[in-house]
């Protein structure tokens, strides 16, 4: 009984370690998501493939230069009155056939265009690089303002929580104003149509919130139905003084920090490369070539170095002066090699050959596929340079935007800092005279609506300029953060 009691209470206490970890998940810094975000997101890992890739295509370019080396067997078996490959006697019957050979060649010359692809090669990496780069810069500044998207929401949760809170409160001073005849029963029903109002925008703030968190999710690759929270940070509000520096310095400072600007103008340079070995299509080019083989046939004999004796005797009648004499015999004496089959392994090693040479091979005419081919380098480039130039473009209209609207953001900041003083004031002198009978519900409600709306404005316009300070902190190169 014993045993089953504490198993019970491990299994509670384990189920209510797991609801309270469920309840209060971790909660993760802005660092946290930013480098979980680099490790997981698709786009960069994307990315990072496109530069392994540059890589394996400049190795490729650099080992151009070397000479290739091959090799090659055949078999062949031929029947009936052939040619033997290694004699060039014809047999018969057929024979069967083995060869085996290297060979190697190297380009001396073909107009620079190595050379130049090594160099388009170099290039074409650092542009990927680049992009790599501006990937991470993107990412790492729309997952800061996914937090910072979250931190505003917050804020407004908190403060329709308050506004409920607050107007609940006014509703049970109500009652008791209503009960002592200081106020109408109809201000204290208007004031209960408030607090639907004030619990209607609690939800809406709820849901943008809810929204928000989506969005952060959805960066960071997480499945949104898991747990998951942000740590609450206190982010304050930059100074005016980025104001102070022009406009035109944000936008050189730009121009030196962007990865992709930097990446159009390589691309440039590499269309430019591209173009020089087109070109490089209407030049000769010198080539070294070279080959050894060997081979094996059948039915094939060699020599021993030993010869033998062969003697034959000829009977022949002889005619004279018109008379037939008596036979004679006339010997016939020579000498043969005397030869055995020629074996496989001999006649791979006999039978070695080699070859070295040179080709010098001149385009004369080759279907007009050189012109069109640095027809449409020349093209490429002018798409580069124009694309580069269109980079600046947004980029000089993306960092006019996030000024102005930096600069307005700030104006309607200070704005609305001013309206809450005097709208806090407003409030607090009109509750008192609510609460004396002096003013009706009506005036009541809008003093207080007014300064909530005035607090929630003042929650997006802090917001606001902090997103749009923190993008020109990142034309300027500085690291992303708060």
């Amino acid at each position: 009984m014993k045993k089953i009691t504490y198993g019970f209470l491990l299994l509670t206490f384990l189920g209510s370690s797991f609801l309270i970890q469920a309840q209060n998940p971790k909660r993760w810094t802005l660092r946290e998501c930013l480098d979980y975000a680099a490790q997981e997101n698709l786009g960069l890992q994307i990315a990072e493939l496109s530069l392994e890739n540059s890589d394996i295509v400049m190795q490729r370019s650099r080992a151009a230069r070397l000479p290739n080396l091959n090799g090659s067997s055949g078999f062949n078996s031929n029947f009936g009155y052939v040619v033997n490959p290694f004699t060039n006697e014809f047999v018969a019957g057929g024979n069967q056939s083995f060869n085996l050979g290297v060979s190697s060649g190297v380009t001396l010359y073909n107009g620079g265009q190595i050379t130049q692809t090594i160099r388009q090669a170099e290039i074409d990496q650092r542009v990927a690089q680049l992009d790599l780069q501006q990937a991470e810069y993107d990412l790492a500044l729309n997952v800061t303002l996914a937090y910072l998207n979250i931190l505003r929401n917050q804020e407004l949760v908190e403060s329709a929580e308050i506004q409920v809170q607050s107007t609940r409160e006014q509703r049970n001073r109500s009652e008791k104003l209503v009960d002592a005849g200081v106020i109408p029963r109809a201000s204290l029903l208007q004031i209960e149509s408030q607090i639907a109002t004030d619990e209607l925008a609690l939800v809406n703030a709820r849901n943008q919130l809810e929204t928000a968190y989506l969005n952060l999710t959805q960066l960071l690759q997480l499945d949104p139905s898991q747990p998951f929270a942000i740590q609450d940070v206190e982010v304050d509000v930059p100074e005016n003084d980025i104001f102070e520096t022009p406009l035109d310095n944000y936008y050189q400072a730009g121009k030196a920090n962007m990865p992709y600007i930097q990446s159009a103008d390589l691309q440039v340079q590499s269309a430019e490369v591209g173009e020089k070995i087109a070109y490089a299509n209407y030049l000769p080019r010198l080539s070294a070539f070279g080959s050894l083989g060997t081979g094996w046939a059948s039915g094939r004999n060699r020599s021993t170095g030993e010869t033998f004796t062969v003697r034959d005797t000829i009977g022949q009648a002889i005619s004279l002066n018109n008379e037939q004499y008596q036979p004679g015999s006339l010997v016939i004496e020579g000498s043969q090699n005397v030869t055995e089959p020629y074996g496989f392994g001999a006649q791979i090693r006999d039978n070695i050959n080699a070859s070295v040479g040179i080709s010098l091979n001149v385009p004369i005419y080759n279907r007009y596929q050189s012109t069109a081919a640095v027809q449409q380098a020349e093209i490429f480039k002018k798409q580069t340079e124009l694309q580069a130039l269109q980079q600046r473009q947004r980029l000089e209209q993306d960092i006019q935007a996030a000024y102005v609207a930096a600069r307005s953001a700030y104006g309607t900041y200070s704005s609305t800092l001013r309206q809450i003083e005097s709208l806090e004031l407003t409030f607090e002198n009109t509750e008192k005279q609510f609460n004396l009978g002096v003013v009706n519900s009506v005036d009541y409600l809008i003093a207080k609506n007014n300064l909530a709306r005035a607090r929630n404005d003042l929650v997006q316009t802090k917001y606001n300029y902090i997103f749009r300070a923190k993008i020109l902190d990142f034309y300027q190169g500085n690291p992303i953060g708060f």
